[in-house]
Protein backbone atom coordinates (compact mmCIF):
# COMPACT_ATOMS: atom_id res chain seq x y z
CA UNK A 1 0.00 0.00 0.00
CA UNK A 2 1.40 3.39 -0.96
CA UNK A 3 1.58 6.37 1.38
CA UNK A 4 -1.20 8.09 -0.58
CA UNK A 5 -3.46 5.05 -0.27
CA UNK A 6 -2.74 4.77 3.46
CA UNK A 7 -3.48 8.47 3.99
CA UNK A 8 -6.75 8.17 2.12
CA UNK A 9 -7.78 5.08 4.07
CA UNK A 10 -7.14 6.75 7.43
CA UNK A 11 -8.90 9.97 6.41
CA UNK A 12 -11.93 8.06 5.12
CA UNK A 13 -12.22 6.05 8.34
CA UNK A 14 -11.97 9.12 10.55
CA UNK A 15 -14.44 11.10 8.44
CA UNK A 16 -16.96 8.25 8.39
CA UNK A 17 -16.88 7.85 12.17
CA UNK A 18 -16.74 11.48 13.20
CA UNK A 19 -19.25 12.96 10.76
CA UNK A 20 -19.64 16.51 9.65
CA UNK A 21 -16.67 18.78 9.46
CA UNK A 22 -15.81 21.11 12.29
CA UNK A 23 -14.14 24.43 11.50
CA UNK A 24 -10.35 24.64 11.26
CA UNK A 25 -8.00 26.49 13.52
CA UNK A 26 -4.40 25.91 14.56
CA UNK A 27 -1.98 28.57 15.75
CA UNK A 28 1.13 29.22 13.67
CA UNK A 29 4.62 30.03 14.77
CA UNK A 30 5.46 27.23 17.22
CA UNK A 31 9.21 27.02 16.86
CA UNK A 32 9.45 23.35 17.71
CA UNK A 33 7.03 22.46 14.96
CA UNK A 34 8.77 24.60 12.36
CA UNK A 35 11.78 22.28 12.37
CA UNK A 36 9.80 19.17 13.16
CA UNK A 37 9.38 17.18 9.97
CA UNK A 38 10.19 16.92 6.31
CA UNK A 39 7.05 17.05 4.16
CA UNK A 40 9.20 17.48 1.06
CA UNK A 41 11.79 14.67 1.13
CA UNK A 42 12.64 15.24 -2.54
CA UNK A 43 14.11 18.60 -1.62
CA UNK A 44 12.11 20.49 -4.26
CA UNK A 45 11.43 24.14 -3.69
CA UNK A 46 8.15 24.64 -1.88
CA UNK A 47 5.51 26.65 -3.68
CA UNK A 48 4.30 29.25 -1.17
CA UNK A 49 0.92 29.77 -2.78
CA UNK A 50 0.33 26.07 -3.26
CA UNK A 51 0.98 25.37 0.42
CA UNK A 52 -1.42 28.10 1.47
CA UNK A 53 -4.09 26.87 -0.89
CA UNK A 54 -3.79 23.26 0.21
CA UNK A 55 -4.00 24.32 3.84
CA UNK A 56 -7.04 26.51 3.30
CA UNK A 57 -8.90 23.91 1.23
CA UNK A 58 -8.46 21.11 3.75
CA UNK A 59 -9.78 22.08 7.19
CA UNK A 60 -9.81 19.76 10.20
CA UNK A 61 -12.78 17.43 10.11
CA UNK A 62 -12.69 16.44 13.77
CA UNK A 63 -10.62 16.29 16.94
CA UNK A 64 -9.77 12.71 16.00
CA UNK A 65 -8.18 13.87 12.76
CA UNK A 66 -6.29 16.60 14.62
CA UNK A 67 -4.90 14.13 17.20
CA UNK A 68 -4.06 11.64 14.45
CA UNK A 69 -2.07 14.30 12.57
CA UNK A 70 0.01 14.98 15.68
CA UNK A 71 0.67 11.27 16.17
CA UNK A 72 1.72 10.81 12.54
CA UNK A 73 4.01 13.83 12.68
CA UNK A 74 5.74 12.67 15.85
CA UNK A 75 5.93 8.95 15.17
CA UNK A 76 6.05 8.58 11.38
CA UNK A 77 7.68 11.86 10.44
CA UNK A 78 4.74 12.62 8.15
CA UNK A 79 3.99 16.32 8.41
CA UNK A 80 0.65 18.02 8.00
CA UNK A 81 0.81 21.63 6.83
CA UNK A 82 -2.38 22.41 8.73
CA UNK A 83 -0.47 22.02 12.00
CA UNK A 84 1.92 24.73 10.88
CA UNK A 85 0.30 27.23 8.55
CA UNK A 86 -3.14 27.89 9.98
CA UNK A 87 -3.89 30.63 12.51
CA UNK A 88 -6.30 30.23 15.40
CA UNK A 89 -9.17 31.79 13.43
CA UNK A 90 -8.72 29.40 10.51
CA UNK A 91 -6.89 31.82 8.22
CA UNK A 92 -3.83 30.86 6.23
CA UNK A 93 -0.64 32.80 6.85
CA UNK A 94 -0.08 35.54 4.30
CA UNK A 95 3.70 35.17 4.26
CA UNK A 96 5.88 32.17 4.94
CA UNK A 97 9.32 33.42 5.92
CA UNK A 98 12.56 32.03 4.59
CA UNK A 99 13.47 30.50 7.93
CA UNK A 100 10.31 28.42 7.87
CA UNK A 101 10.90 27.39 4.27
CA UNK A 102 14.45 26.40 5.11
CA UNK A 103 13.16 24.29 7.96
CA UNK A 104 10.67 22.57 5.68
CA UNK A 105 13.28 21.75 3.05
CA UNK A 106 15.77 20.45 5.57
CA UNK A 107 15.21 16.76 6.40
CA UNK A 108 14.78 16.23 10.16
CA UNK A 109 14.27 12.87 11.78
CA UNK A 110 11.13 12.31 13.88
CA UNK A 111 13.35 11.72 16.94
CA UNK A 112 15.04 15.11 16.58
CA UNK A 113 11.67 16.73 15.94
CA UNK A 114 10.17 15.28 19.09
CA UNK A 115 13.13 16.36 21.25
CA UNK A 116 12.98 19.84 19.77
CA UNK A 117 9.32 20.19 20.61
CA UNK A 118 9.70 18.91 24.14
CA UNK A 119 12.49 21.38 24.87
CA UNK A 120 10.97 24.46 23.26
CA UNK A 121 10.64 27.50 25.51
CA UNK A 122 8.15 29.56 23.54
CA UNK A 123 4.96 30.95 25.05
CA UNK A 124 3.08 27.84 23.99
CA UNK A 125 5.75 25.55 25.49
CA UNK A 126 6.11 23.57 22.30
CA UNK A 127 3.58 21.20 20.86
CA UNK A 128 0.41 21.94 18.95
CA UNK A 129 -2.21 24.43 20.00
CA UNK A 130 -5.65 22.88 20.16
CA UNK A 131 -7.75 24.30 17.28
CA UNK A 132 -9.96 27.19 18.31
CA UNK A 133 -13.33 25.52 17.87
CA UNK A 134 -12.20 22.32 19.56
CA UNK A 135 -10.67 24.36 22.37
CA UNK A 136 -14.02 26.05 22.99
CA UNK A 137 -15.59 22.63 23.47
CA UNK A 138 -12.79 21.53 25.79
CA UNK A 139 -13.09 24.70 27.83
CA UNK A 140 -16.82 24.23 28.23
CA UNK A 141 -16.28 20.73 29.58
CA UNK A 142 -13.48 21.95 31.81
CA UNK A 143 -15.68 24.57 33.44
CA UNK A 144 -18.15 21.85 34.42
CA UNK A 145 -15.34 20.39 36.53
CA UNK A 146 -14.10 23.71 37.91
CA UNK A 147 -15.63 25.29 41.00
CA UNK A 148 -13.63 28.52 41.09
CA UNK A 149 -13.95 29.35 37.38
CA UNK A 150 -17.65 28.51 37.49
CA UNK A 151 -18.39 30.61 40.57
CA UNK A 152 -17.65 34.10 39.33
CA UNK A 153 -13.86 34.36 39.57
CA UNK A 154 -12.36 37.27 37.64
CA UNK A 155 -10.71 35.63 34.60
CA UNK A 156 -8.22 37.83 32.71
CA UNK A 157 -6.26 36.90 29.56
CA UNK A 158 -2.54 37.61 30.06
CA UNK A 159 -0.55 39.35 27.33
CA UNK A 160 2.75 38.51 29.04
CA UNK A 161 4.05 36.31 31.85
CA UNK A 162 3.19 38.95 34.46
CA UNK A 163 -0.20 40.46 35.26
CA UNK A 164 -0.51 43.62 37.37
CA UNK A 165 -3.89 44.61 38.81
CA UNK A 166 -4.25 47.91 40.73
CA UNK A 167 -5.84 47.87 44.17
CA UNK A 168 -6.41 50.10 47.16
CA UNK A 169 -4.16 49.26 50.11
CA UNK A 170 -6.82 49.31 52.78
CA UNK A 171 -6.40 47.08 55.83
CA UNK A 172 -8.15 49.03 58.60
CA UNK A 173 -10.86 51.66 58.95
CA UNK A 174 -10.01 52.54 62.52
CA UNK A 175 -8.59 55.96 61.51
CA UNK A 176 -9.20 56.36 57.75
CA UNK A 177 -10.80 54.89 54.67
CA UNK A 178 -9.20 53.58 51.47
CA UNK A 179 -5.78 53.27 53.08
CA UNK A 180 -5.40 56.88 54.21
CA UNK A 181 -8.30 59.12 53.17
CA UNK A 182 -10.06 60.77 56.10
CA UNK A 183 -12.30 63.72 56.94
CA UNK A 184 -12.73 65.85 60.05
CA UNK A 185 -15.22 68.33 61.39
CA UNK A 186 -13.49 71.72 61.46
CA UNK A 187 -14.33 75.17 62.77
CA UNK A 188 -14.81 78.08 60.42
CA UNK A 189 -11.51 79.21 58.82
CA UNK A 190 -9.62 76.38 60.55
CA UNK A 191 -6.88 74.63 58.63
CA UNK A 192 -7.56 71.20 57.16
CA UNK A 193 -5.43 68.10 57.53
CA UNK A 194 -4.16 66.59 54.30
CA UNK A 195 -4.92 62.94 53.65
CA UNK A 196 -4.99 60.68 50.64
CA UNK A 197 -5.67 57.04 49.81
CA UNK A 198 -2.85 54.64 49.12
CA UNK A 199 -2.69 52.36 46.12
CA UNK A 200 -0.79 49.22 45.26
CA UNK A 201 -0.69 46.44 42.71
CA UNK A 202 -1.54 42.78 42.85
CA UNK A 203 1.14 40.95 40.91
CA UNK A 204 0.52 37.58 39.26
CA UNK A 205 3.08 35.45 37.41
CA UNK A 206 2.02 32.68 35.02
CA UNK A 207 2.65 29.12 36.23
CA UNK A 208 2.93 26.06 34.03
CA UNK A 209 0.58 23.15 34.58
CA UNK A 210 1.76 20.05 32.75
CA UNK A 211 0.80 16.41 32.61
CA UNK A 212 0.94 13.39 30.37
CA UNK A 213 -0.90 10.19 29.74
CA UNK A 214 -0.27 7.00 27.80
CA UNK A 215 -2.45 5.74 24.96
CA UNK A 216 -2.23 2.50 23.01
CA UNK A 217 -1.18 2.87 19.38
CA UNK A 218 -3.69 0.15 18.58
CA UNK A 219 -6.48 2.40 19.83
CA UNK A 220 -5.28 5.15 17.52
CA UNK A 221 -4.95 2.88 14.52
CA UNK A 222 -8.29 1.12 15.03
CA UNK A 223 -10.45 3.90 16.36
CA UNK A 224 -9.63 7.59 16.00
CA UNK A 225 -12.99 8.42 17.57
CA UNK A 226 -12.07 6.34 20.63
CA UNK A 227 -8.81 8.27 20.92
CA UNK A 228 -10.65 11.55 20.67
CA UNK A 229 -13.03 10.54 23.44
CA UNK A 230 -10.21 9.33 25.68
CA UNK A 231 -8.04 12.42 25.20
CA UNK A 232 -11.01 14.72 25.66
CA UNK A 233 -11.52 13.38 29.18
CA UNK A 234 -7.83 13.63 29.99
CA UNK A 235 -7.40 17.11 28.53
CA UNK A 236 -10.42 18.52 30.38
CA UNK A 237 -10.85 16.72 33.68
CA UNK A 238 -7.19 16.39 34.69
CA UNK A 239 -6.00 20.01 34.24
CA UNK A 240 -9.34 21.33 35.55
CA UNK A 241 -9.06 19.29 38.75
CA UNK A 242 -5.46 20.25 39.53
CA UNK A 243 -6.03 23.88 38.60
CA UNK A 244 -9.09 24.09 40.84
CA UNK A 245 -7.26 22.41 43.71
CA UNK A 246 -4.48 25.00 43.46
CA UNK A 247 -7.01 27.85 43.42
CA UNK A 248 -8.14 26.62 46.84
CA UNK A 249 -4.93 25.28 48.37
CA UNK A 250 -1.95 26.52 46.31
CA UNK A 251 1.12 27.90 48.10
CA UNK A 252 1.88 30.65 45.57
CA UNK A 253 5.37 29.21 44.96
CA UNK A 254 5.45 27.88 41.39
CA UNK A 255 1.66 27.53 41.49
CA UNK A 256 -1.34 29.80 42.07
CA UNK A 257 -1.88 31.24 45.55
CA UNK A 258 -4.91 29.44 46.92
CA UNK A 259 -7.76 31.06 48.80
CA UNK A 260 -7.04 29.19 52.02
CA UNK A 261 -3.38 30.32 52.07
CA UNK A 262 -4.12 33.97 51.29
CA UNK A 263 -3.35 36.66 53.87
CA UNK A 264 -6.80 38.15 53.34
CA UNK A 265 -8.69 34.98 54.34
CA UNK A 266 -10.43 35.12 57.73
CA UNK A 267 -10.43 32.00 59.90
CA UNK A 268 -13.50 31.65 62.12
CA UNK A 269 -13.17 29.65 65.35
CA UNK A 270 -15.44 26.60 65.47
CA UNK A 271 -18.15 26.33 68.11
CA UNK A 272 -16.77 22.91 69.08
CA UNK A 273 -13.90 20.65 68.05
CA UNK A 274 -14.91 17.76 65.76
CA UNK A 275 -18.36 19.20 65.16
CA UNK A 276 -20.29 21.40 62.77
CA UNK A 277 -23.02 23.45 64.40
CA UNK A 278 -25.53 26.06 63.39
CA UNK A 279 -23.39 28.70 65.08
CA UNK A 280 -20.52 27.91 62.70
CA UNK A 281 -22.67 28.65 59.65
CA UNK A 282 -23.98 31.86 61.20
CA UNK A 283 -20.46 33.02 62.09
CA UNK A 284 -19.20 32.43 58.56
CA UNK A 285 -22.08 34.51 57.24
CA UNK A 286 -21.33 37.29 59.74
CA UNK A 287 -17.62 37.58 58.88
CA UNK A 288 -17.88 37.87 55.10
CA UNK A 289 -17.87 41.39 53.64
CA UNK A 290 -21.46 42.70 53.83
CA UNK A 291 -21.63 43.35 50.08
CA UNK A 292 -20.39 39.79 49.45
CA UNK A 293 -23.30 38.15 51.27
CA UNK A 294 -25.42 38.31 48.14
CA UNK A 295 -22.63 36.85 45.97
CA UNK A 296 -20.97 34.29 48.23
CA UNK A 297 -21.11 30.52 47.91
CA UNK A 298 -20.67 27.95 50.67
CA UNK A 299 -17.99 25.37 49.89
CA UNK A 300 -17.85 22.21 51.99
CA UNK A 301 -16.32 18.78 52.08
CA UNK A 302 -18.66 15.98 50.98
CA UNK A 303 -18.57 14.52 54.49
CA UNK A 304 -20.20 17.64 55.97
CA UNK A 305 -23.58 16.86 54.39
CA UNK A 306 -24.82 14.52 57.19
CA UNK A 307 -24.00 17.22 59.76
CA UNK A 308 -26.03 19.72 57.78
CA UNK A 309 -28.97 17.36 57.46
CA UNK A 310 -28.98 16.85 61.24
CA UNK A 311 -28.19 20.46 62.12
CA UNK A 312 -30.47 21.81 64.81
CA UNK A 313 -30.91 24.79 67.06
CA UNK A 314 -28.35 24.77 69.85
CA UNK A 315 -24.71 23.74 69.98
CA UNK A 316 -24.97 20.33 71.59
CA UNK A 317 -26.08 16.84 70.72
CA UNK A 318 -29.56 16.58 69.24
CA UNK A 319 -31.91 16.58 72.21
CA UNK A 320 -35.62 16.27 72.81
CA UNK A 321 -37.35 19.48 71.84
CA UNK A 322 -34.60 20.61 69.45
CA UNK A 323 -35.64 21.64 65.96
CA UNK A 324 -33.83 20.75 62.78
CA UNK A 325 -32.90 23.96 61.01
CA UNK A 326 -31.94 22.87 57.48
CA UNK A 327 -34.46 20.20 56.50
CA UNK A 328 -38.18 20.35 57.24
CA UNK A 329 -38.80 17.60 59.77
CA UNK A 330 -42.51 18.42 59.92
CA UNK A 331 -43.05 17.49 56.27
CA UNK A 332 -41.43 14.09 56.29
CA UNK A 333 -37.74 14.88 56.60
CA UNK A 334 -36.07 12.20 54.49
CA UNK A 335 -38.71 12.17 51.74
CA UNK A 336 -38.04 15.82 50.85
CA UNK A 337 -35.25 16.91 48.53
CA UNK A 338 -32.02 18.20 50.05
CA UNK A 339 -32.17 22.02 50.17
CA UNK A 340 -30.19 23.79 47.45
CA UNK A 341 -29.06 26.73 49.57
CA UNK A 342 -27.62 27.64 52.95
CA UNK A 343 -28.74 31.01 54.33
CA UNK A 344 -30.20 31.70 50.91
CA UNK A 345 -26.88 31.18 49.14
CA UNK A 346 -25.86 28.20 46.95
CA UNK A 347 -23.41 25.62 48.22
CA UNK A 348 -21.08 23.15 46.54
CA UNK A 349 -19.61 19.91 47.85
CA UNK A 350 -16.08 18.97 46.85
CA UNK A 351 -13.11 16.76 47.67
CA UNK A 352 -10.75 19.69 47.02
CA UNK A 353 -11.13 21.17 50.51
CA UNK A 354 -9.91 19.75 53.83
CA UNK A 355 -11.39 16.69 55.51
CA UNK A 356 -14.34 17.16 57.86
CA UNK A 357 -13.55 18.97 61.14
CA UNK A 358 -10.19 20.15 59.78
CA UNK A 359 -9.38 23.78 59.01
CA UNK A 360 -11.12 24.95 55.81
CA UNK A 361 -13.56 22.04 55.61
CA UNK A 362 -16.43 24.56 55.37
CA UNK A 363 -16.11 28.08 53.99
CA UNK A 364 -18.14 30.99 52.64
CA UNK A 365 -16.47 32.61 49.62
CA UNK A 366 -17.13 35.49 47.25
CA UNK A 367 -15.18 34.24 44.23
CA UNK A 368 -15.37 37.59 42.42
CA UNK A 369 -12.40 38.67 44.57
CA UNK A 370 -10.25 35.86 43.14
CA UNK A 371 -8.29 36.57 39.96
CA UNK A 372 -7.38 33.94 37.37
CA UNK A 373 -4.83 34.85 34.71
CA UNK A 374 -4.84 32.74 31.55
CA UNK A 375 -1.44 33.07 29.84
CA UNK A 376 -1.79 30.48 27.09
CA UNK A 377 -4.33 28.05 25.79
CA UNK A 378 -4.03 24.31 26.14
CA UNK A 379 -1.32 22.70 23.99
CA UNK A 380 -0.76 19.02 23.37
CA UNK A 381 2.03 16.91 21.89
CA UNK A 382 2.85 13.24 21.45
CA UNK A 383 5.88 10.96 21.45
CA UNK A 384 6.20 7.18 21.17
CA UNK A 385 9.95 6.96 21.82
CA UNK A 386 9.67 6.30 25.56
CA UNK A 387 7.02 3.64 24.98
CA UNK A 388 8.49 2.19 21.78
CA UNK A 389 8.78 -1.36 23.09
CA UNK A 390 5.26 -1.27 24.51
CA UNK A 391 3.59 0.11 21.37
CA UNK A 392 2.19 3.10 23.24
CA UNK A 393 2.32 6.85 22.69
CA UNK A 394 2.84 9.39 25.46
CA UNK A 395 0.56 12.43 25.20
CA UNK A 396 1.55 15.61 26.97
CA UNK A 397 -0.58 18.64 27.80
CA UNK A 398 0.63 22.08 28.88
CA UNK A 399 -1.36 25.01 30.19
CA UNK A 400 -0.07 28.29 31.60
CA UNK A 401 -2.22 29.91 34.24
CA UNK A 402 -2.02 31.81 37.51
CA UNK A 403 -4.38 32.79 40.26
CA UNK A 404 -4.62 34.65 43.54
CA UNK A 405 -6.75 37.00 45.65
CA UNK A 406 -7.22 40.60 44.64
CA UNK A 407 -7.00 41.86 48.24
CA UNK A 408 -3.75 41.95 50.20
CA UNK A 409 -5.34 41.53 53.62
CA UNK A 410 -8.62 41.29 55.49
CA UNK A 411 -10.40 44.51 56.44
CA UNK A 412 -10.64 45.70 60.04
CA UNK A 413 -13.78 47.85 60.34
CA UNK A 414 -14.13 50.87 62.62
CA UNK A 415 -15.93 48.69 65.12
CA UNK A 416 -16.10 44.91 65.03
CA UNK A 417 -14.18 41.85 63.86
CA UNK A 418 -12.15 41.58 60.66
CA UNK A 419 -14.09 40.99 57.46
CA UNK A 420 -13.12 39.34 54.17
CA UNK A 421 -14.62 37.94 50.97
CA UNK A 422 -12.97 34.62 51.99
CA UNK A 423 -14.08 33.11 55.31
CA UNK A 424 -13.42 29.57 56.52
CA UNK A 425 -13.75 27.50 59.69
CA UNK A 426 -10.78 26.69 61.91
CA UNK A 427 -9.85 23.18 62.97
CA UNK A 428 -10.55 23.60 66.70
CA UNK A 429 -12.77 25.58 69.03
Amino acid sequence: MTKEELDKLIADQVAAKVGEAVGPAVKDGINAVKAGWNPNPAGDKIDDEQVKKETKDNPWKSKGEFYTAIWRARNLGQGDNRLKYMTVDGKVLGDIDSHMLAGLNKPVSPDVAAKTALAASTDSTGGFLVPEEFRAELLALEQEESIVRNSGAWVIPMASDTLLIPRVNETSRSASLFGGASAKWTAEAASMTESEPTFGQARFTANELTGYTVCSNTLLQDNAVGLSSFLQRVLTEVPAWYEDYAFFNGSGAGEPLGIFNADCTVSVTREATSALYMGDILNLYARILPKSRGKGKYVLNYAALPDLLQMHSGNAALASGSNLVWINQNQGGLKDAVPGTIMGRPFVETEKVATLYSANDVSFIDFSYYIIGDRSALTIDASSHVGFTSNVTYWRFVKRVTGGPWLASALTPKNGNTLSPFVSLSATS
